[in-house]
């Protein structure tokens, strides 16, 4: 079909049409202007080290975990802590244990909310005097990843 026969009015008249749709169904972008999601090391305790889980996204988040008798929901997770030697830098990644023997249910996070996070203390014993970080898998397939903490 060409132009002549299909009419010069009405592509002039479908072309803008066709572009309006375009932009309109075109994705935000890569999400920066949604906010993010982030996680900080919050202080330990005799019992446990606590993180703080924000997310400032305008989406739900979720990730799988166990709710503490405690009170605040332990997460899967998984990390690394480096140390420095006389043979030089060494990392160790580890990969949490399961808080209880039951499966970690989906744990929300509203868009807006900070959730705290606790991780028994015993988990880190192995690792006093290196410089750790956490990872979280969220249920999206991202991950988010703690700031810098030393046993």
């Amino acid at each position: 079909m060409s132009v002549s026969s299909f009419g010069l009015g009405r592509l002039l008249l479908i072309c803008p049409l066709v572009a309006m749709l375009v932009f309109a169904c075109a994705p935000d972008g890569d999400g920066a202007s949604s906010g993010n999601v982030s996680l900080g090391f919050d202080g330990s305790s005799d019992s446990a080290f606590f993180f703080v889980l924000k997310n400032g996204t305008s989406h739900i988040i979720k990730f799988r975990g166990w709710m503490r008798p405690q009170g605040d929901p332990t997460p899967t997770y998984s990390g690394s802590c480096s140390a420095s030697s006389e043979s030089g830098h060494s990392t160790s990644g580890f990969v949490g244990s399961f808080y209880d023997h039951s499966r970690p249910k989906a744990i929300a996070v509203s868009p807006g909310e900070s959730l705290k996070l606790a991780i028994e203390s015993i988990e880190f014993d192995q690792f006093k005097g290196r410089h750790c970080t956490l990872t979280i898998q969220l249920e999206d397939g991202s991950s988010v990843n703690s700031s810098s903490f030393d046993p």
